[in-house]
């Protein structure tokens, strides 16, 4: 029982602590409703990418505000979690539960390692050693031309069981419930002893050592955790945002994160929900990349260049006319319309091959839709890589295997066009009979018959010439 009144008690100074940040949660939970009525939706994705940018802020606010440790690496977890999704989806694990969990143990096993060997030094020496791993990671991904590289790489949301993220707002509460938790958690954190002690430790170390405690535990512990934070929040950042580059964990996007702390106020659980807040009045203009055409894209350079003059249609714009969404796509015809019309599950038609990836290629159909053929289904015979089957322009018949009209998504197959596919499936995968191999043997004794009789000939001449004669 001491326990449990210990946790409440814990929990009332917690809450009356950090009323700010309660009632933030509380505003955010309710924003969603003046948005509809204002009919104002662009609002909720600001509002998403608030609490993203604080979230990640509060995990770095735990060893910057309480434990005084300034890193400029922080960033790089957060590449990590979102690539965790990215390269998850890229070898067929699309579960977000099992997205979180990646995020959570391979940001947590990162920042064990760098907090390991960083925190054994201090002030600029610890500064110096958080921004090389970043940096490190940084041009890691950058190399990754499997996964997009510098370009990065366009993904799908994830699959949450009956949470569908393309709804905006079931998106929306999984971020704010996200943001909860950890608010909660980072509360009793920072008011249990341990908290205490981080606290200590950035007034006065040598106390500390002095009262028989090891510094370090609790300065890579509180590391980890702040590692764990924001891999969960990059998690949640690429399903928001559809798409992962290692822009994300550049090192300025640390600095960025330093900033917003700043501005909201260091060491304090409202602080860095009311920096982003304060941050995100300087975003401009935003195309989102899966505004940008209705095909699919996995790099925005294939669409538009800096300094290209375009077309947009402007979807959402606030009072003072600082924030808009835009779109690109919606000023063109939407091919779906008539793709819905003039095609079914299970049509074979014309396509062609628009690009070649890893793991299968694009096929354009109708007035401009994509598709994707998988590797597995571009022939009968194994193909080691898509590239040697297919070629950019190429035409080729494909037959229709799936269709989703609500996601804008299709799935395809050249090899299933053929209507005597399964024939030829069948007999690649037949054995060798033995009567197959008896009807070659014929062939097999005149050959040795022929190479006899030559054999002959030149030993006939060799003994006309007296060449091996005894």
């Amino acid at each position: 029982m001491s326990g449990l009144s210990h946790f409440l008690i814990l929990a009332s100074d917690g809450m009356k602590a950090n009323r700010l940040f309660w009632l933030l949660i509380a505003g955010f939970a309710l924003f969603p409703i003046f948005t509809h009525f204002a009919d104002l939706p662009f609002w909720n994705d600001v509002a998403m990418r608030i609490m993203l940018l604080g979230m990640a802020a509060m995990g770095l606010n735990l060893v910057l505000g309480y434990g005084g440790m300034v890193s400029f690496g922080h960033a790089a977890f957060i590449g990590i979690g979102a690539y965790c999704v990215g390269i998850g989806e890229f070898y067929g694990l699309t579960n977000g539960w099992a997205h979180i969990l990646l995020g959570i143990v391979v940001c947590g096993l990162m920042g064990l390692v760098i907090g390991y060997l960083a925190l054994r030094t201090s002030g600029i020496y610890f500064i110096m050693i958080t921004l090389a791993f970043a940096q490190m990671l940084f041009f890691l991904f950058v190399s990754l031309e499997q996964f997009g590289g510098d370009d990065g790489m366009s993904i799908d949301r994830a699959e949450f069981g009956l949470i569908d993220l393309y709804d905006p707002l079931r998106l929306y509460f999984l971020i704010w419930v996200a943001l909860a938790l950890v608010g909660l958690g980072l509360m009793f954190i920072v008011h249990s002893r341990f908290g205490v002690t981080l606290r200590a430790i950035k007034s006065n170390e040598s106390r500390i050592e002095a009262m028989g405690l090891e510094p370090l535990q609790f300065k890579i512990t509180g590391y980890v955790i702040s590692a764990v934070i924001c891999g969960l929040a990059g998690v949640l950042f690429a399903n928001w945002q559809e798409y992962v580059s290692p822009d994300i964990m550049h090192w300025t996007r640390s600095g960025e994160l330093m900033i917003i702390i700043i501005l909201g106020g260091l060491g304090t659980l409202a602080g860095p929900l009311l920096g982003a807040i304060v941050d995100i009045g300087g975003m401009d203009g935003l195309v989102h990349v899966s505004e940008l055409s209705w095909r699919h894209v996995e790099n925005p350079n294939e669409i538009v260049k800096v300094g290209d003059a375009v077309t947009v249609k402007v979807l959402e714009i606030d009072n003072d006319k600082e924030r808009i969404s835009l779109s690109i796509k919606q000023v063109t015809e939407d091919p779906w319309l008539d793709f819905e019309l003039n095609f079914n599950e299970g049509d074979v038609v014309d396509g062609e091959v628009t690009k070649v990836v890893p793991f299968g290629a694009f096929v354009t159909i109708g007035k401009g839709v994509e598709g994707l053929v998988h590797v597995s289904e571009i022939s009968v015979d194994k193909i080691e890589s898509p590239e040697l089957a297919l070629a950019i322009g190429q035409g080729v018949k494909i037959k229709i295997m799936e269709l989703d009209i609500p996601k804008r998504r299709v799935n395809l197959s050249i090899k299933q066009a053929d209507p005597n596919w399964e024939v030829k499936e069948e007999e690649k995968n037949k054995p060798k009979t033995h009567s197959s191999q008896s009807d070659d043997k014929p062939a097999e004794r005149q050959t040795v018959e022929g190479v006899d009789e030559s054999l002959e000939n030149i030993l006939q001449e060799l003994k006309e010439r007296g060449i091996g004669s005894n």
